[in-house]
């Protein structure tokens, strides 16, 4: 057995690690921080000191003021259009006459929106809108 102020040992710690990389780029609060290990563990002895450390970071670049985050971009604004069919083949109007005479065409028109969306005619302006 050994006596009693001899199986005494105190904490032995190691070198400080490197400060680490602040943690912000910008702004008041940016910190860094380091640490050390316990090297020989106390047994009735003095206890271990601090093993971490934290600061404010030394960078003065790092005390301005964060930018603002940029304004999100609005949505692209939907505008109205007509949309033009293909025209018919002629159609006589006298149901006996195939060759000559008055005939008609037709097409489709419809009002889309801007993203590809079919809306009701409302939306689109009568006056831009080609005769059917």
């Amino acid at each position: 057995e050994c006596p009693e102020e001899a199986c005494q040992r105190d904490c032995v710690v190691g070198e400080w690690t490197p400060w680490s990389a602040c943690s912000a780029s910008c702004g008041s609060l940016a910190t860094e921080y380091r640490s050390r290990r316990v090297l020989v563990s106390p047994e009735a002895g003095r206890e271990c000191p601090t093993l971490s450390q934290t600061r404010l970071c030394r960078n003065a670049t790092l005390r301005l003021p964060c930018p603002a985050p940029p304004t999100p971009t609005p949505p692209a604004p939907i505008y109205y259009l007509w949309r033009l069919g293909r025209w018919s083949e002629c159609r006589p109007l006298d149901a006996n006459d195939t060759q000559c005479g008055p005939g008609s065409i037709n097409r489709i028109v419809n009002c889309v929106a801007s993203n590809g969306t079919l809306v009701g005619d409302i939306r689109c302006k009568s006056s831009a809108r080609e005769p059917t």
